[in-house]
């Protein structure tokens, strides 16, 4: 009976691992690099992940004060918020997405993007999204579609977790 016990709760627990899906409740920071990758021209800020526009227009000062970021579960949106705009010719010229909680394993170009980076990057937690050269006509999104992980616990996952512990503390109650 404590074999049985103990393989239900290593299957409970086994099966209680995060949701891997987006980005949604990590937290992450954008920063926006010129005239280099790695070299932060102004950091927009760290912020949770909710699927709103969570950098608003503002969050890049000096750099452009249009500039707004989306993350939603399944892509990062740029848009500039009605303007036109170009990047100036750099090595770099673009954003740099850092999840401090999470991950990025992939990303792309969505084919409904008005205006696409000349490059993208994944470098450990670090999603590079170089715009250098890049004119933005009025009302243009920049959409990356992205596969992430997030670390937020699944909660179906708690509810096993806890019938595992009780039937592991049933069946030591029964051998005391």
């Amino acid at each position: 009976m404590k074999k049985l016990a103990l393989v239900m709760f290593l299957v409970v627990a086994a099966t209680t691992a995060p949701v891997y899906a987006s980005l949604l409740g990590s937290t992450v920071d954008v920063k926006a690099d010129f005239p280099t990758m790695g070299t932060v021209f102004v950091d927009g800020g760290t912020h949770l992940v909710d699927g709103s526009v969570e950098w608003a227009a503002g969050s890049f000062p000096g750099y452009n004060s249009s500039l707004s970021v989306q993350i939603t579960a399944s892509q990062i949106i740029l848009s500039f918020n009605g303007t036109a705009t170009f990047f100036q010719t750099a090595a770099f010229n673009g954003l740099d997405i850092t999840t401090l909680t999470g991950h990025i394993s992939s990303a792309v170009i969505d084919a409904s993007s008005a205006f696409n980076p000349i490059g993208i990057s994944l470098i450990g937690n670090d999603l590079f999204l170089n715009y250098s050269t890049v004119v933005v006509g009025t009302g243009q999104l920049s959409i990356i579609d992205y596969t992430g992980t997030s670390t937020v616990p699944e909660p179906a996952g708690y509810l096993l977790a806890a019938v595992g512990l009780g039937a592991l503390a049933l069946v030591r109650r029964r051998a005391v």
